[in-house]
């Protein structure tokens, strides 16, 4: 009889914790804007992960064309700010330095990131080497047996 007194006030305790947490008030509003577009002129962010269906590269040679890529964001030349990088599909992939103020410059060439090949699916990134710079690894796929990349932070991003 005391077990069922307990879980009687157990499950009692838990519903009405459970009901008094909702927020009940369904008609609250916001003012003013929570969201303002910022334009690829404005940001200085122009990538966009294009795919277009070949002969070799289609929905039936490769199911997760439409997938896409991947984003990290990371200081990687540990200025303060948190830089971009995009992993393209059949496209270059990108990395933006943060200038500060929603404003970012297309770094890429001068990183050297700019020459990979293979279809990239994703992208992560970690101080694997334990340098204080973070470092990015990119996975690949696709219909071919393509390798994963790691790019260790070298000094070319550590200036940009």
């Amino acid at each position: 009889m005391e077990q069922s007194a307990t879980r009687l006030i157990a499950l009692l305790f838990i519903f009405l914790s459970c009901t008094l947490s909702c927020n009940t008030d369904k008609n609250k509003s916001f003012e003013g804007q929570l969201f303002t577009l910022i334009t690829p002129e404005q940001s200085g962010v122009t990538f966009n992960n294009v795919i277009v269906e070949t002969p070799r590269e289609h929905i039936y040679s490769f199911n997760y064309i439409y997938n896409g890529a991947g984003v990290a964001i990371a200081d990687f030349d540990n200025d303060g700010f948190q830089d971009i990088y995009f992993v393209g599909n059949q496209v270059q992939d990108k990395l933006y330095k943060n200038l500060g103020n929603f404003k970012f410059e297309d770094v890429s060439a001068l990183a050297g990131i700019d020459k990979f090949d293979g279809w990239r699916s994703g992208v992560s990134t970690a101080d694997v080497n334990g340098d204080g710079f973070m470092d990015i690894y990119i996975t690949r796929g696709g219909f071919l047996n393509i390798p994963e990349k790691i790019r260790i932070c070298s000094s070319s991003i550590k200036k940009i």
